[in-house]
């Protein structure tokens, strides 16, 4: 029924969003609307109980955020903080290593096999080679995951 109201009056989903913003910039106290601006806002408040309604709620949040208490936080803390997302980025960094690793060693093999056809006794001991280096690779990774895991106190 408000929106049927409001279509009577010419007014729009759009032209509340112009309002809207100019009702931004009064409640930025930093901005000043001109004469004109203001009055159209104003009639606009008058006649659209949306626009009325989202004026007052952001107005209450403004004036409750400017009563809440601020705190400080340590020095300390925030290097703490800094410290730990640090890390973090690091051990991520690590993790995708042996991703490239991994790659690498896989087209080692291949070549190897693929030069060595299976069918030759290289090509049997490019398989064994092959899977001495996978099982060599799990530990790594398996030792790895293990150097970087972080302890939670």
């Amino acid at each position: 029924m408000d929106e049927d109201k409001q279509l009577d009056k010419g007014e729009s989903e759009k032209d509340c969003g112009n309002y809207r913003n100019l009702l931004d910039k009064r409640l930025d106290h930093d901005f000043v609307l001109s004469d004109e601006e203001d009055r159209l806002v104003d009639a606009h408040l008058e006649a659209c109980t949306k626009c009325s309604a989202w004026y007052r709620h952001t107005a209450s949040i403004i004036e409750t955020v400017k009563v809440m208490p601020q705190f400080d936080v340590s020095e300390n803390l925030t290097q703490n903080i800094l410290a730990s997302v640090a890390k973090e980025e690091i051990a991520s960094q690590r993790s995708w290593s042996w991703v490239v690793y991994a790659t690498g060693i896989f087209a080692a093999m291949w070549v190897l096999l693929i030069v060595d056809g299976y069918e030759t006794i290289w090509g049997v001991g490019s398989w064994i080679l092959g899977l001495l280096t996978l099982v060599a690779l799990k530990f790594l990774i398996a030792d790895t995951g293990k150097k970087h895991q972080v302890v939670e106190r």
